[in-house]
């Protein structure tokens, strides 16, 4: 009897085993057709992760490094100077605008924040610059404003600032002021494209650094591209040291259509030039370009179309001068002759006629 009992007990256990291994089984078979898809890596909310925390103590921690602000229709410079500062003290980002009118506004960008206009109108306080770029700032973009300076006879510009680096100015429209995009003193590797600017009293766009001649090489390019200006006293105006392109620009019914003046102001010295000057156009302009007190060191100016410049489609002055090489291609001039008269000393490179 105690034998059929053992041998009871362990069948009982046998069988078991046998049932629990089949819905191990089960379960396994379960996980495996569970569709990988269906896991939502985006959805893990970044949002909830302390960012105050050292991200070094943990190597898998989620760091939100990207910041977006929004900003509604008709707030004051207060209240976007303070989401640019969220942005900021954030790691940098995004601010974004609502489309529609922003009234008496003067504001002060910050490094690593991208202004996005989406069609914003800037209305401008009428004695104050719309768009200050203070020292040192830092990689960053303003795209897609409408900005009324709203100081058509005063000294006010669209966006103005000095020593910058590392930013682009697009897609905007600009009117009404002395200056649309006006940065001096220093700036390197500033990109400004596909901007509308008119009806400036001074300079559509202004560069002008003093940098000493030495520094050149070491500064990023500059490029100044797809812009139409029209209504300024200068449609481009390149003061002291210029490394860079300026390329498929329209410049219409201006003083001067391009002045390379080698020095921001009396007394600085001759500036640098470095250019590329590629498939440009200057109508309707008293004078296309003004090779005032540049020491050009390297200009490459090809494809540059002069229409109907009402004196002279490029004018030197006494304090220009020529270091290094200029070539001048398959451009078309308004008075060949007259200008071919003036320019013998600089040209190295003249397409036959």
């Amino acid at each position: 009897m105690k034998k059929q009992y053992l041998i009871f007990m362990a069948m009982l256990v046998l069988v078991i085993f046998a049932v629990g291994s089949v819905s191990a089984e089960d379960n396994v078979t379960t996980d495996i057709d569970v569709p990988t898809e269906d896991i939502a890596i985006d959805d893990v909310p970044v949002g909830d992760v302390d960012e105050g925390n050292d991200a070094s103590s943990d190597a898998n921690k989620i760091v939100n490094t990207r910041y977006n602000s929004y900003i509604t229709t008709g707030s004051s410079s207060s209240v976007i100077d303070a989401a640019i500062t969220t942005v900021n003290s954030n790691g940098g980002g995004n601010v974004y605008f609502t489309q529609g009118d922003y009234y008496n506004i003067s504001i002060n960008m910050k490094s690593n924040v991208n202004l996005i206009g989406n069609g914003a109108r800037l209305i401008g306080t009428g004695s104050s610059h719309v768009i200050n770029l203070p020292n040192n700032l830092n990689n960053f973009t303003i795209s897609g404003f409408i900005i009324d300076v709203n100081n058509a006879t005063g000294k006010s510009s669209a966006i103005y600032g000095s020593f910058i680096t590392n930013g682009v100015i697009a897609n905007n429209t600009m009117f009404n002021g002395a200056n649309g995009v006006n940065i001096n003193k220093y700036y390197d590797n500033m990109t400004v494209d596909n901007n509308i600017i008119y009806n400036m009293n001074n300079d559509g766009i202004s560069f002008a650094n003093p940098v000493s001649n030495s520094n050149i090489a070491s500064l990023g390019k500059t490029n100044i591209t797809n812009n139409n200006i029209s209504s300024c006293t200068y449609g481009i105006f390149i003061g002291g040291n210029f490394k860079g392109n300026i390329a498929n620009n329209t410049i219409h019914c201006c003083t001067y259509g391009m002045e390379f003046a080698g020095k921001p102001k009396p007394g600085a010295g001759n500036g640098t030039l470095i250019a590329t000057l590629f498939n440009n156009t200057i109508s309707c302009c008293d004078y296309g370009i003004n090779m005032f007190h540049p020491g050009v060191q390297y200009l490459n100016m090809s494809y540059v179309n002069f229409v109907s410049t009402g004196y002279d489609d490029i004018i030197t002055s006494s304090n220009f001068n020529k270091t290094g090489f200029i070539g001048v291609y398959h451009c078309v001039f308004t008075d060949y002759s007259s200008f071919e008269s003036e320019a013998d000393d600089w040209i190295d490179n003249w397409p036959e006629p």
